[in-house]
């Protein structure tokens, strides 16, 4: 059991880690901050719920990713930077948003890749 946590937890690259959990931290401190602005403030289900979504992000996003890649290959679109930047911003707030539920497919897509270092 535990060899196969290690491989699927294990199979992304440290720096790609390191910038997906920057980005899943500035997203966590923008709902918290909304969050107790405009209520009564931040329960312990929502610290959990965020922290989770935090923690499983880099994995959700990282199946996001290969599947966009698996679609779209290695094309470039030159025209609509401001339509591909807002689309870039929604998919990294679904990502997040939906990590609890994405990210078990993607540690299981790491662990039958083979556990091999991924480089983002």
């Amino acid at each position: 059991m535990k060899k196969a946590l290690l491989r699927a937890f294990g199979g992304l690259d440290r720096s790609y880690l390191f910038k997906q959990y920057l980005v899943g931290i500035a997203i966590f401190a923008i709902c918290a901050f909304i969050v107790n602005r405009y209520s009564d403030g931040l329960g312990l289900y929502t610290l959990l719920t965020f922290s989770v979504n935090t923690l499983l992000y880099p994995y959700s996003r990282y199946l996001f990713q290969s599947m966009l890649k698996a679609v779209f290959g290695n094309t470039v679109f030159d025209k609509g930077a401001a339509i591909l930047t807002v689309l870039r911003v929604a998919s990294i707030i679904v990502c997040w948003i939906a990590a609890w539920l994405i990210a078990p497919f993607g540690l299981v897509y790491l662990y039958f890749r083979g556990g091999q270092k991924s480089v983002r």
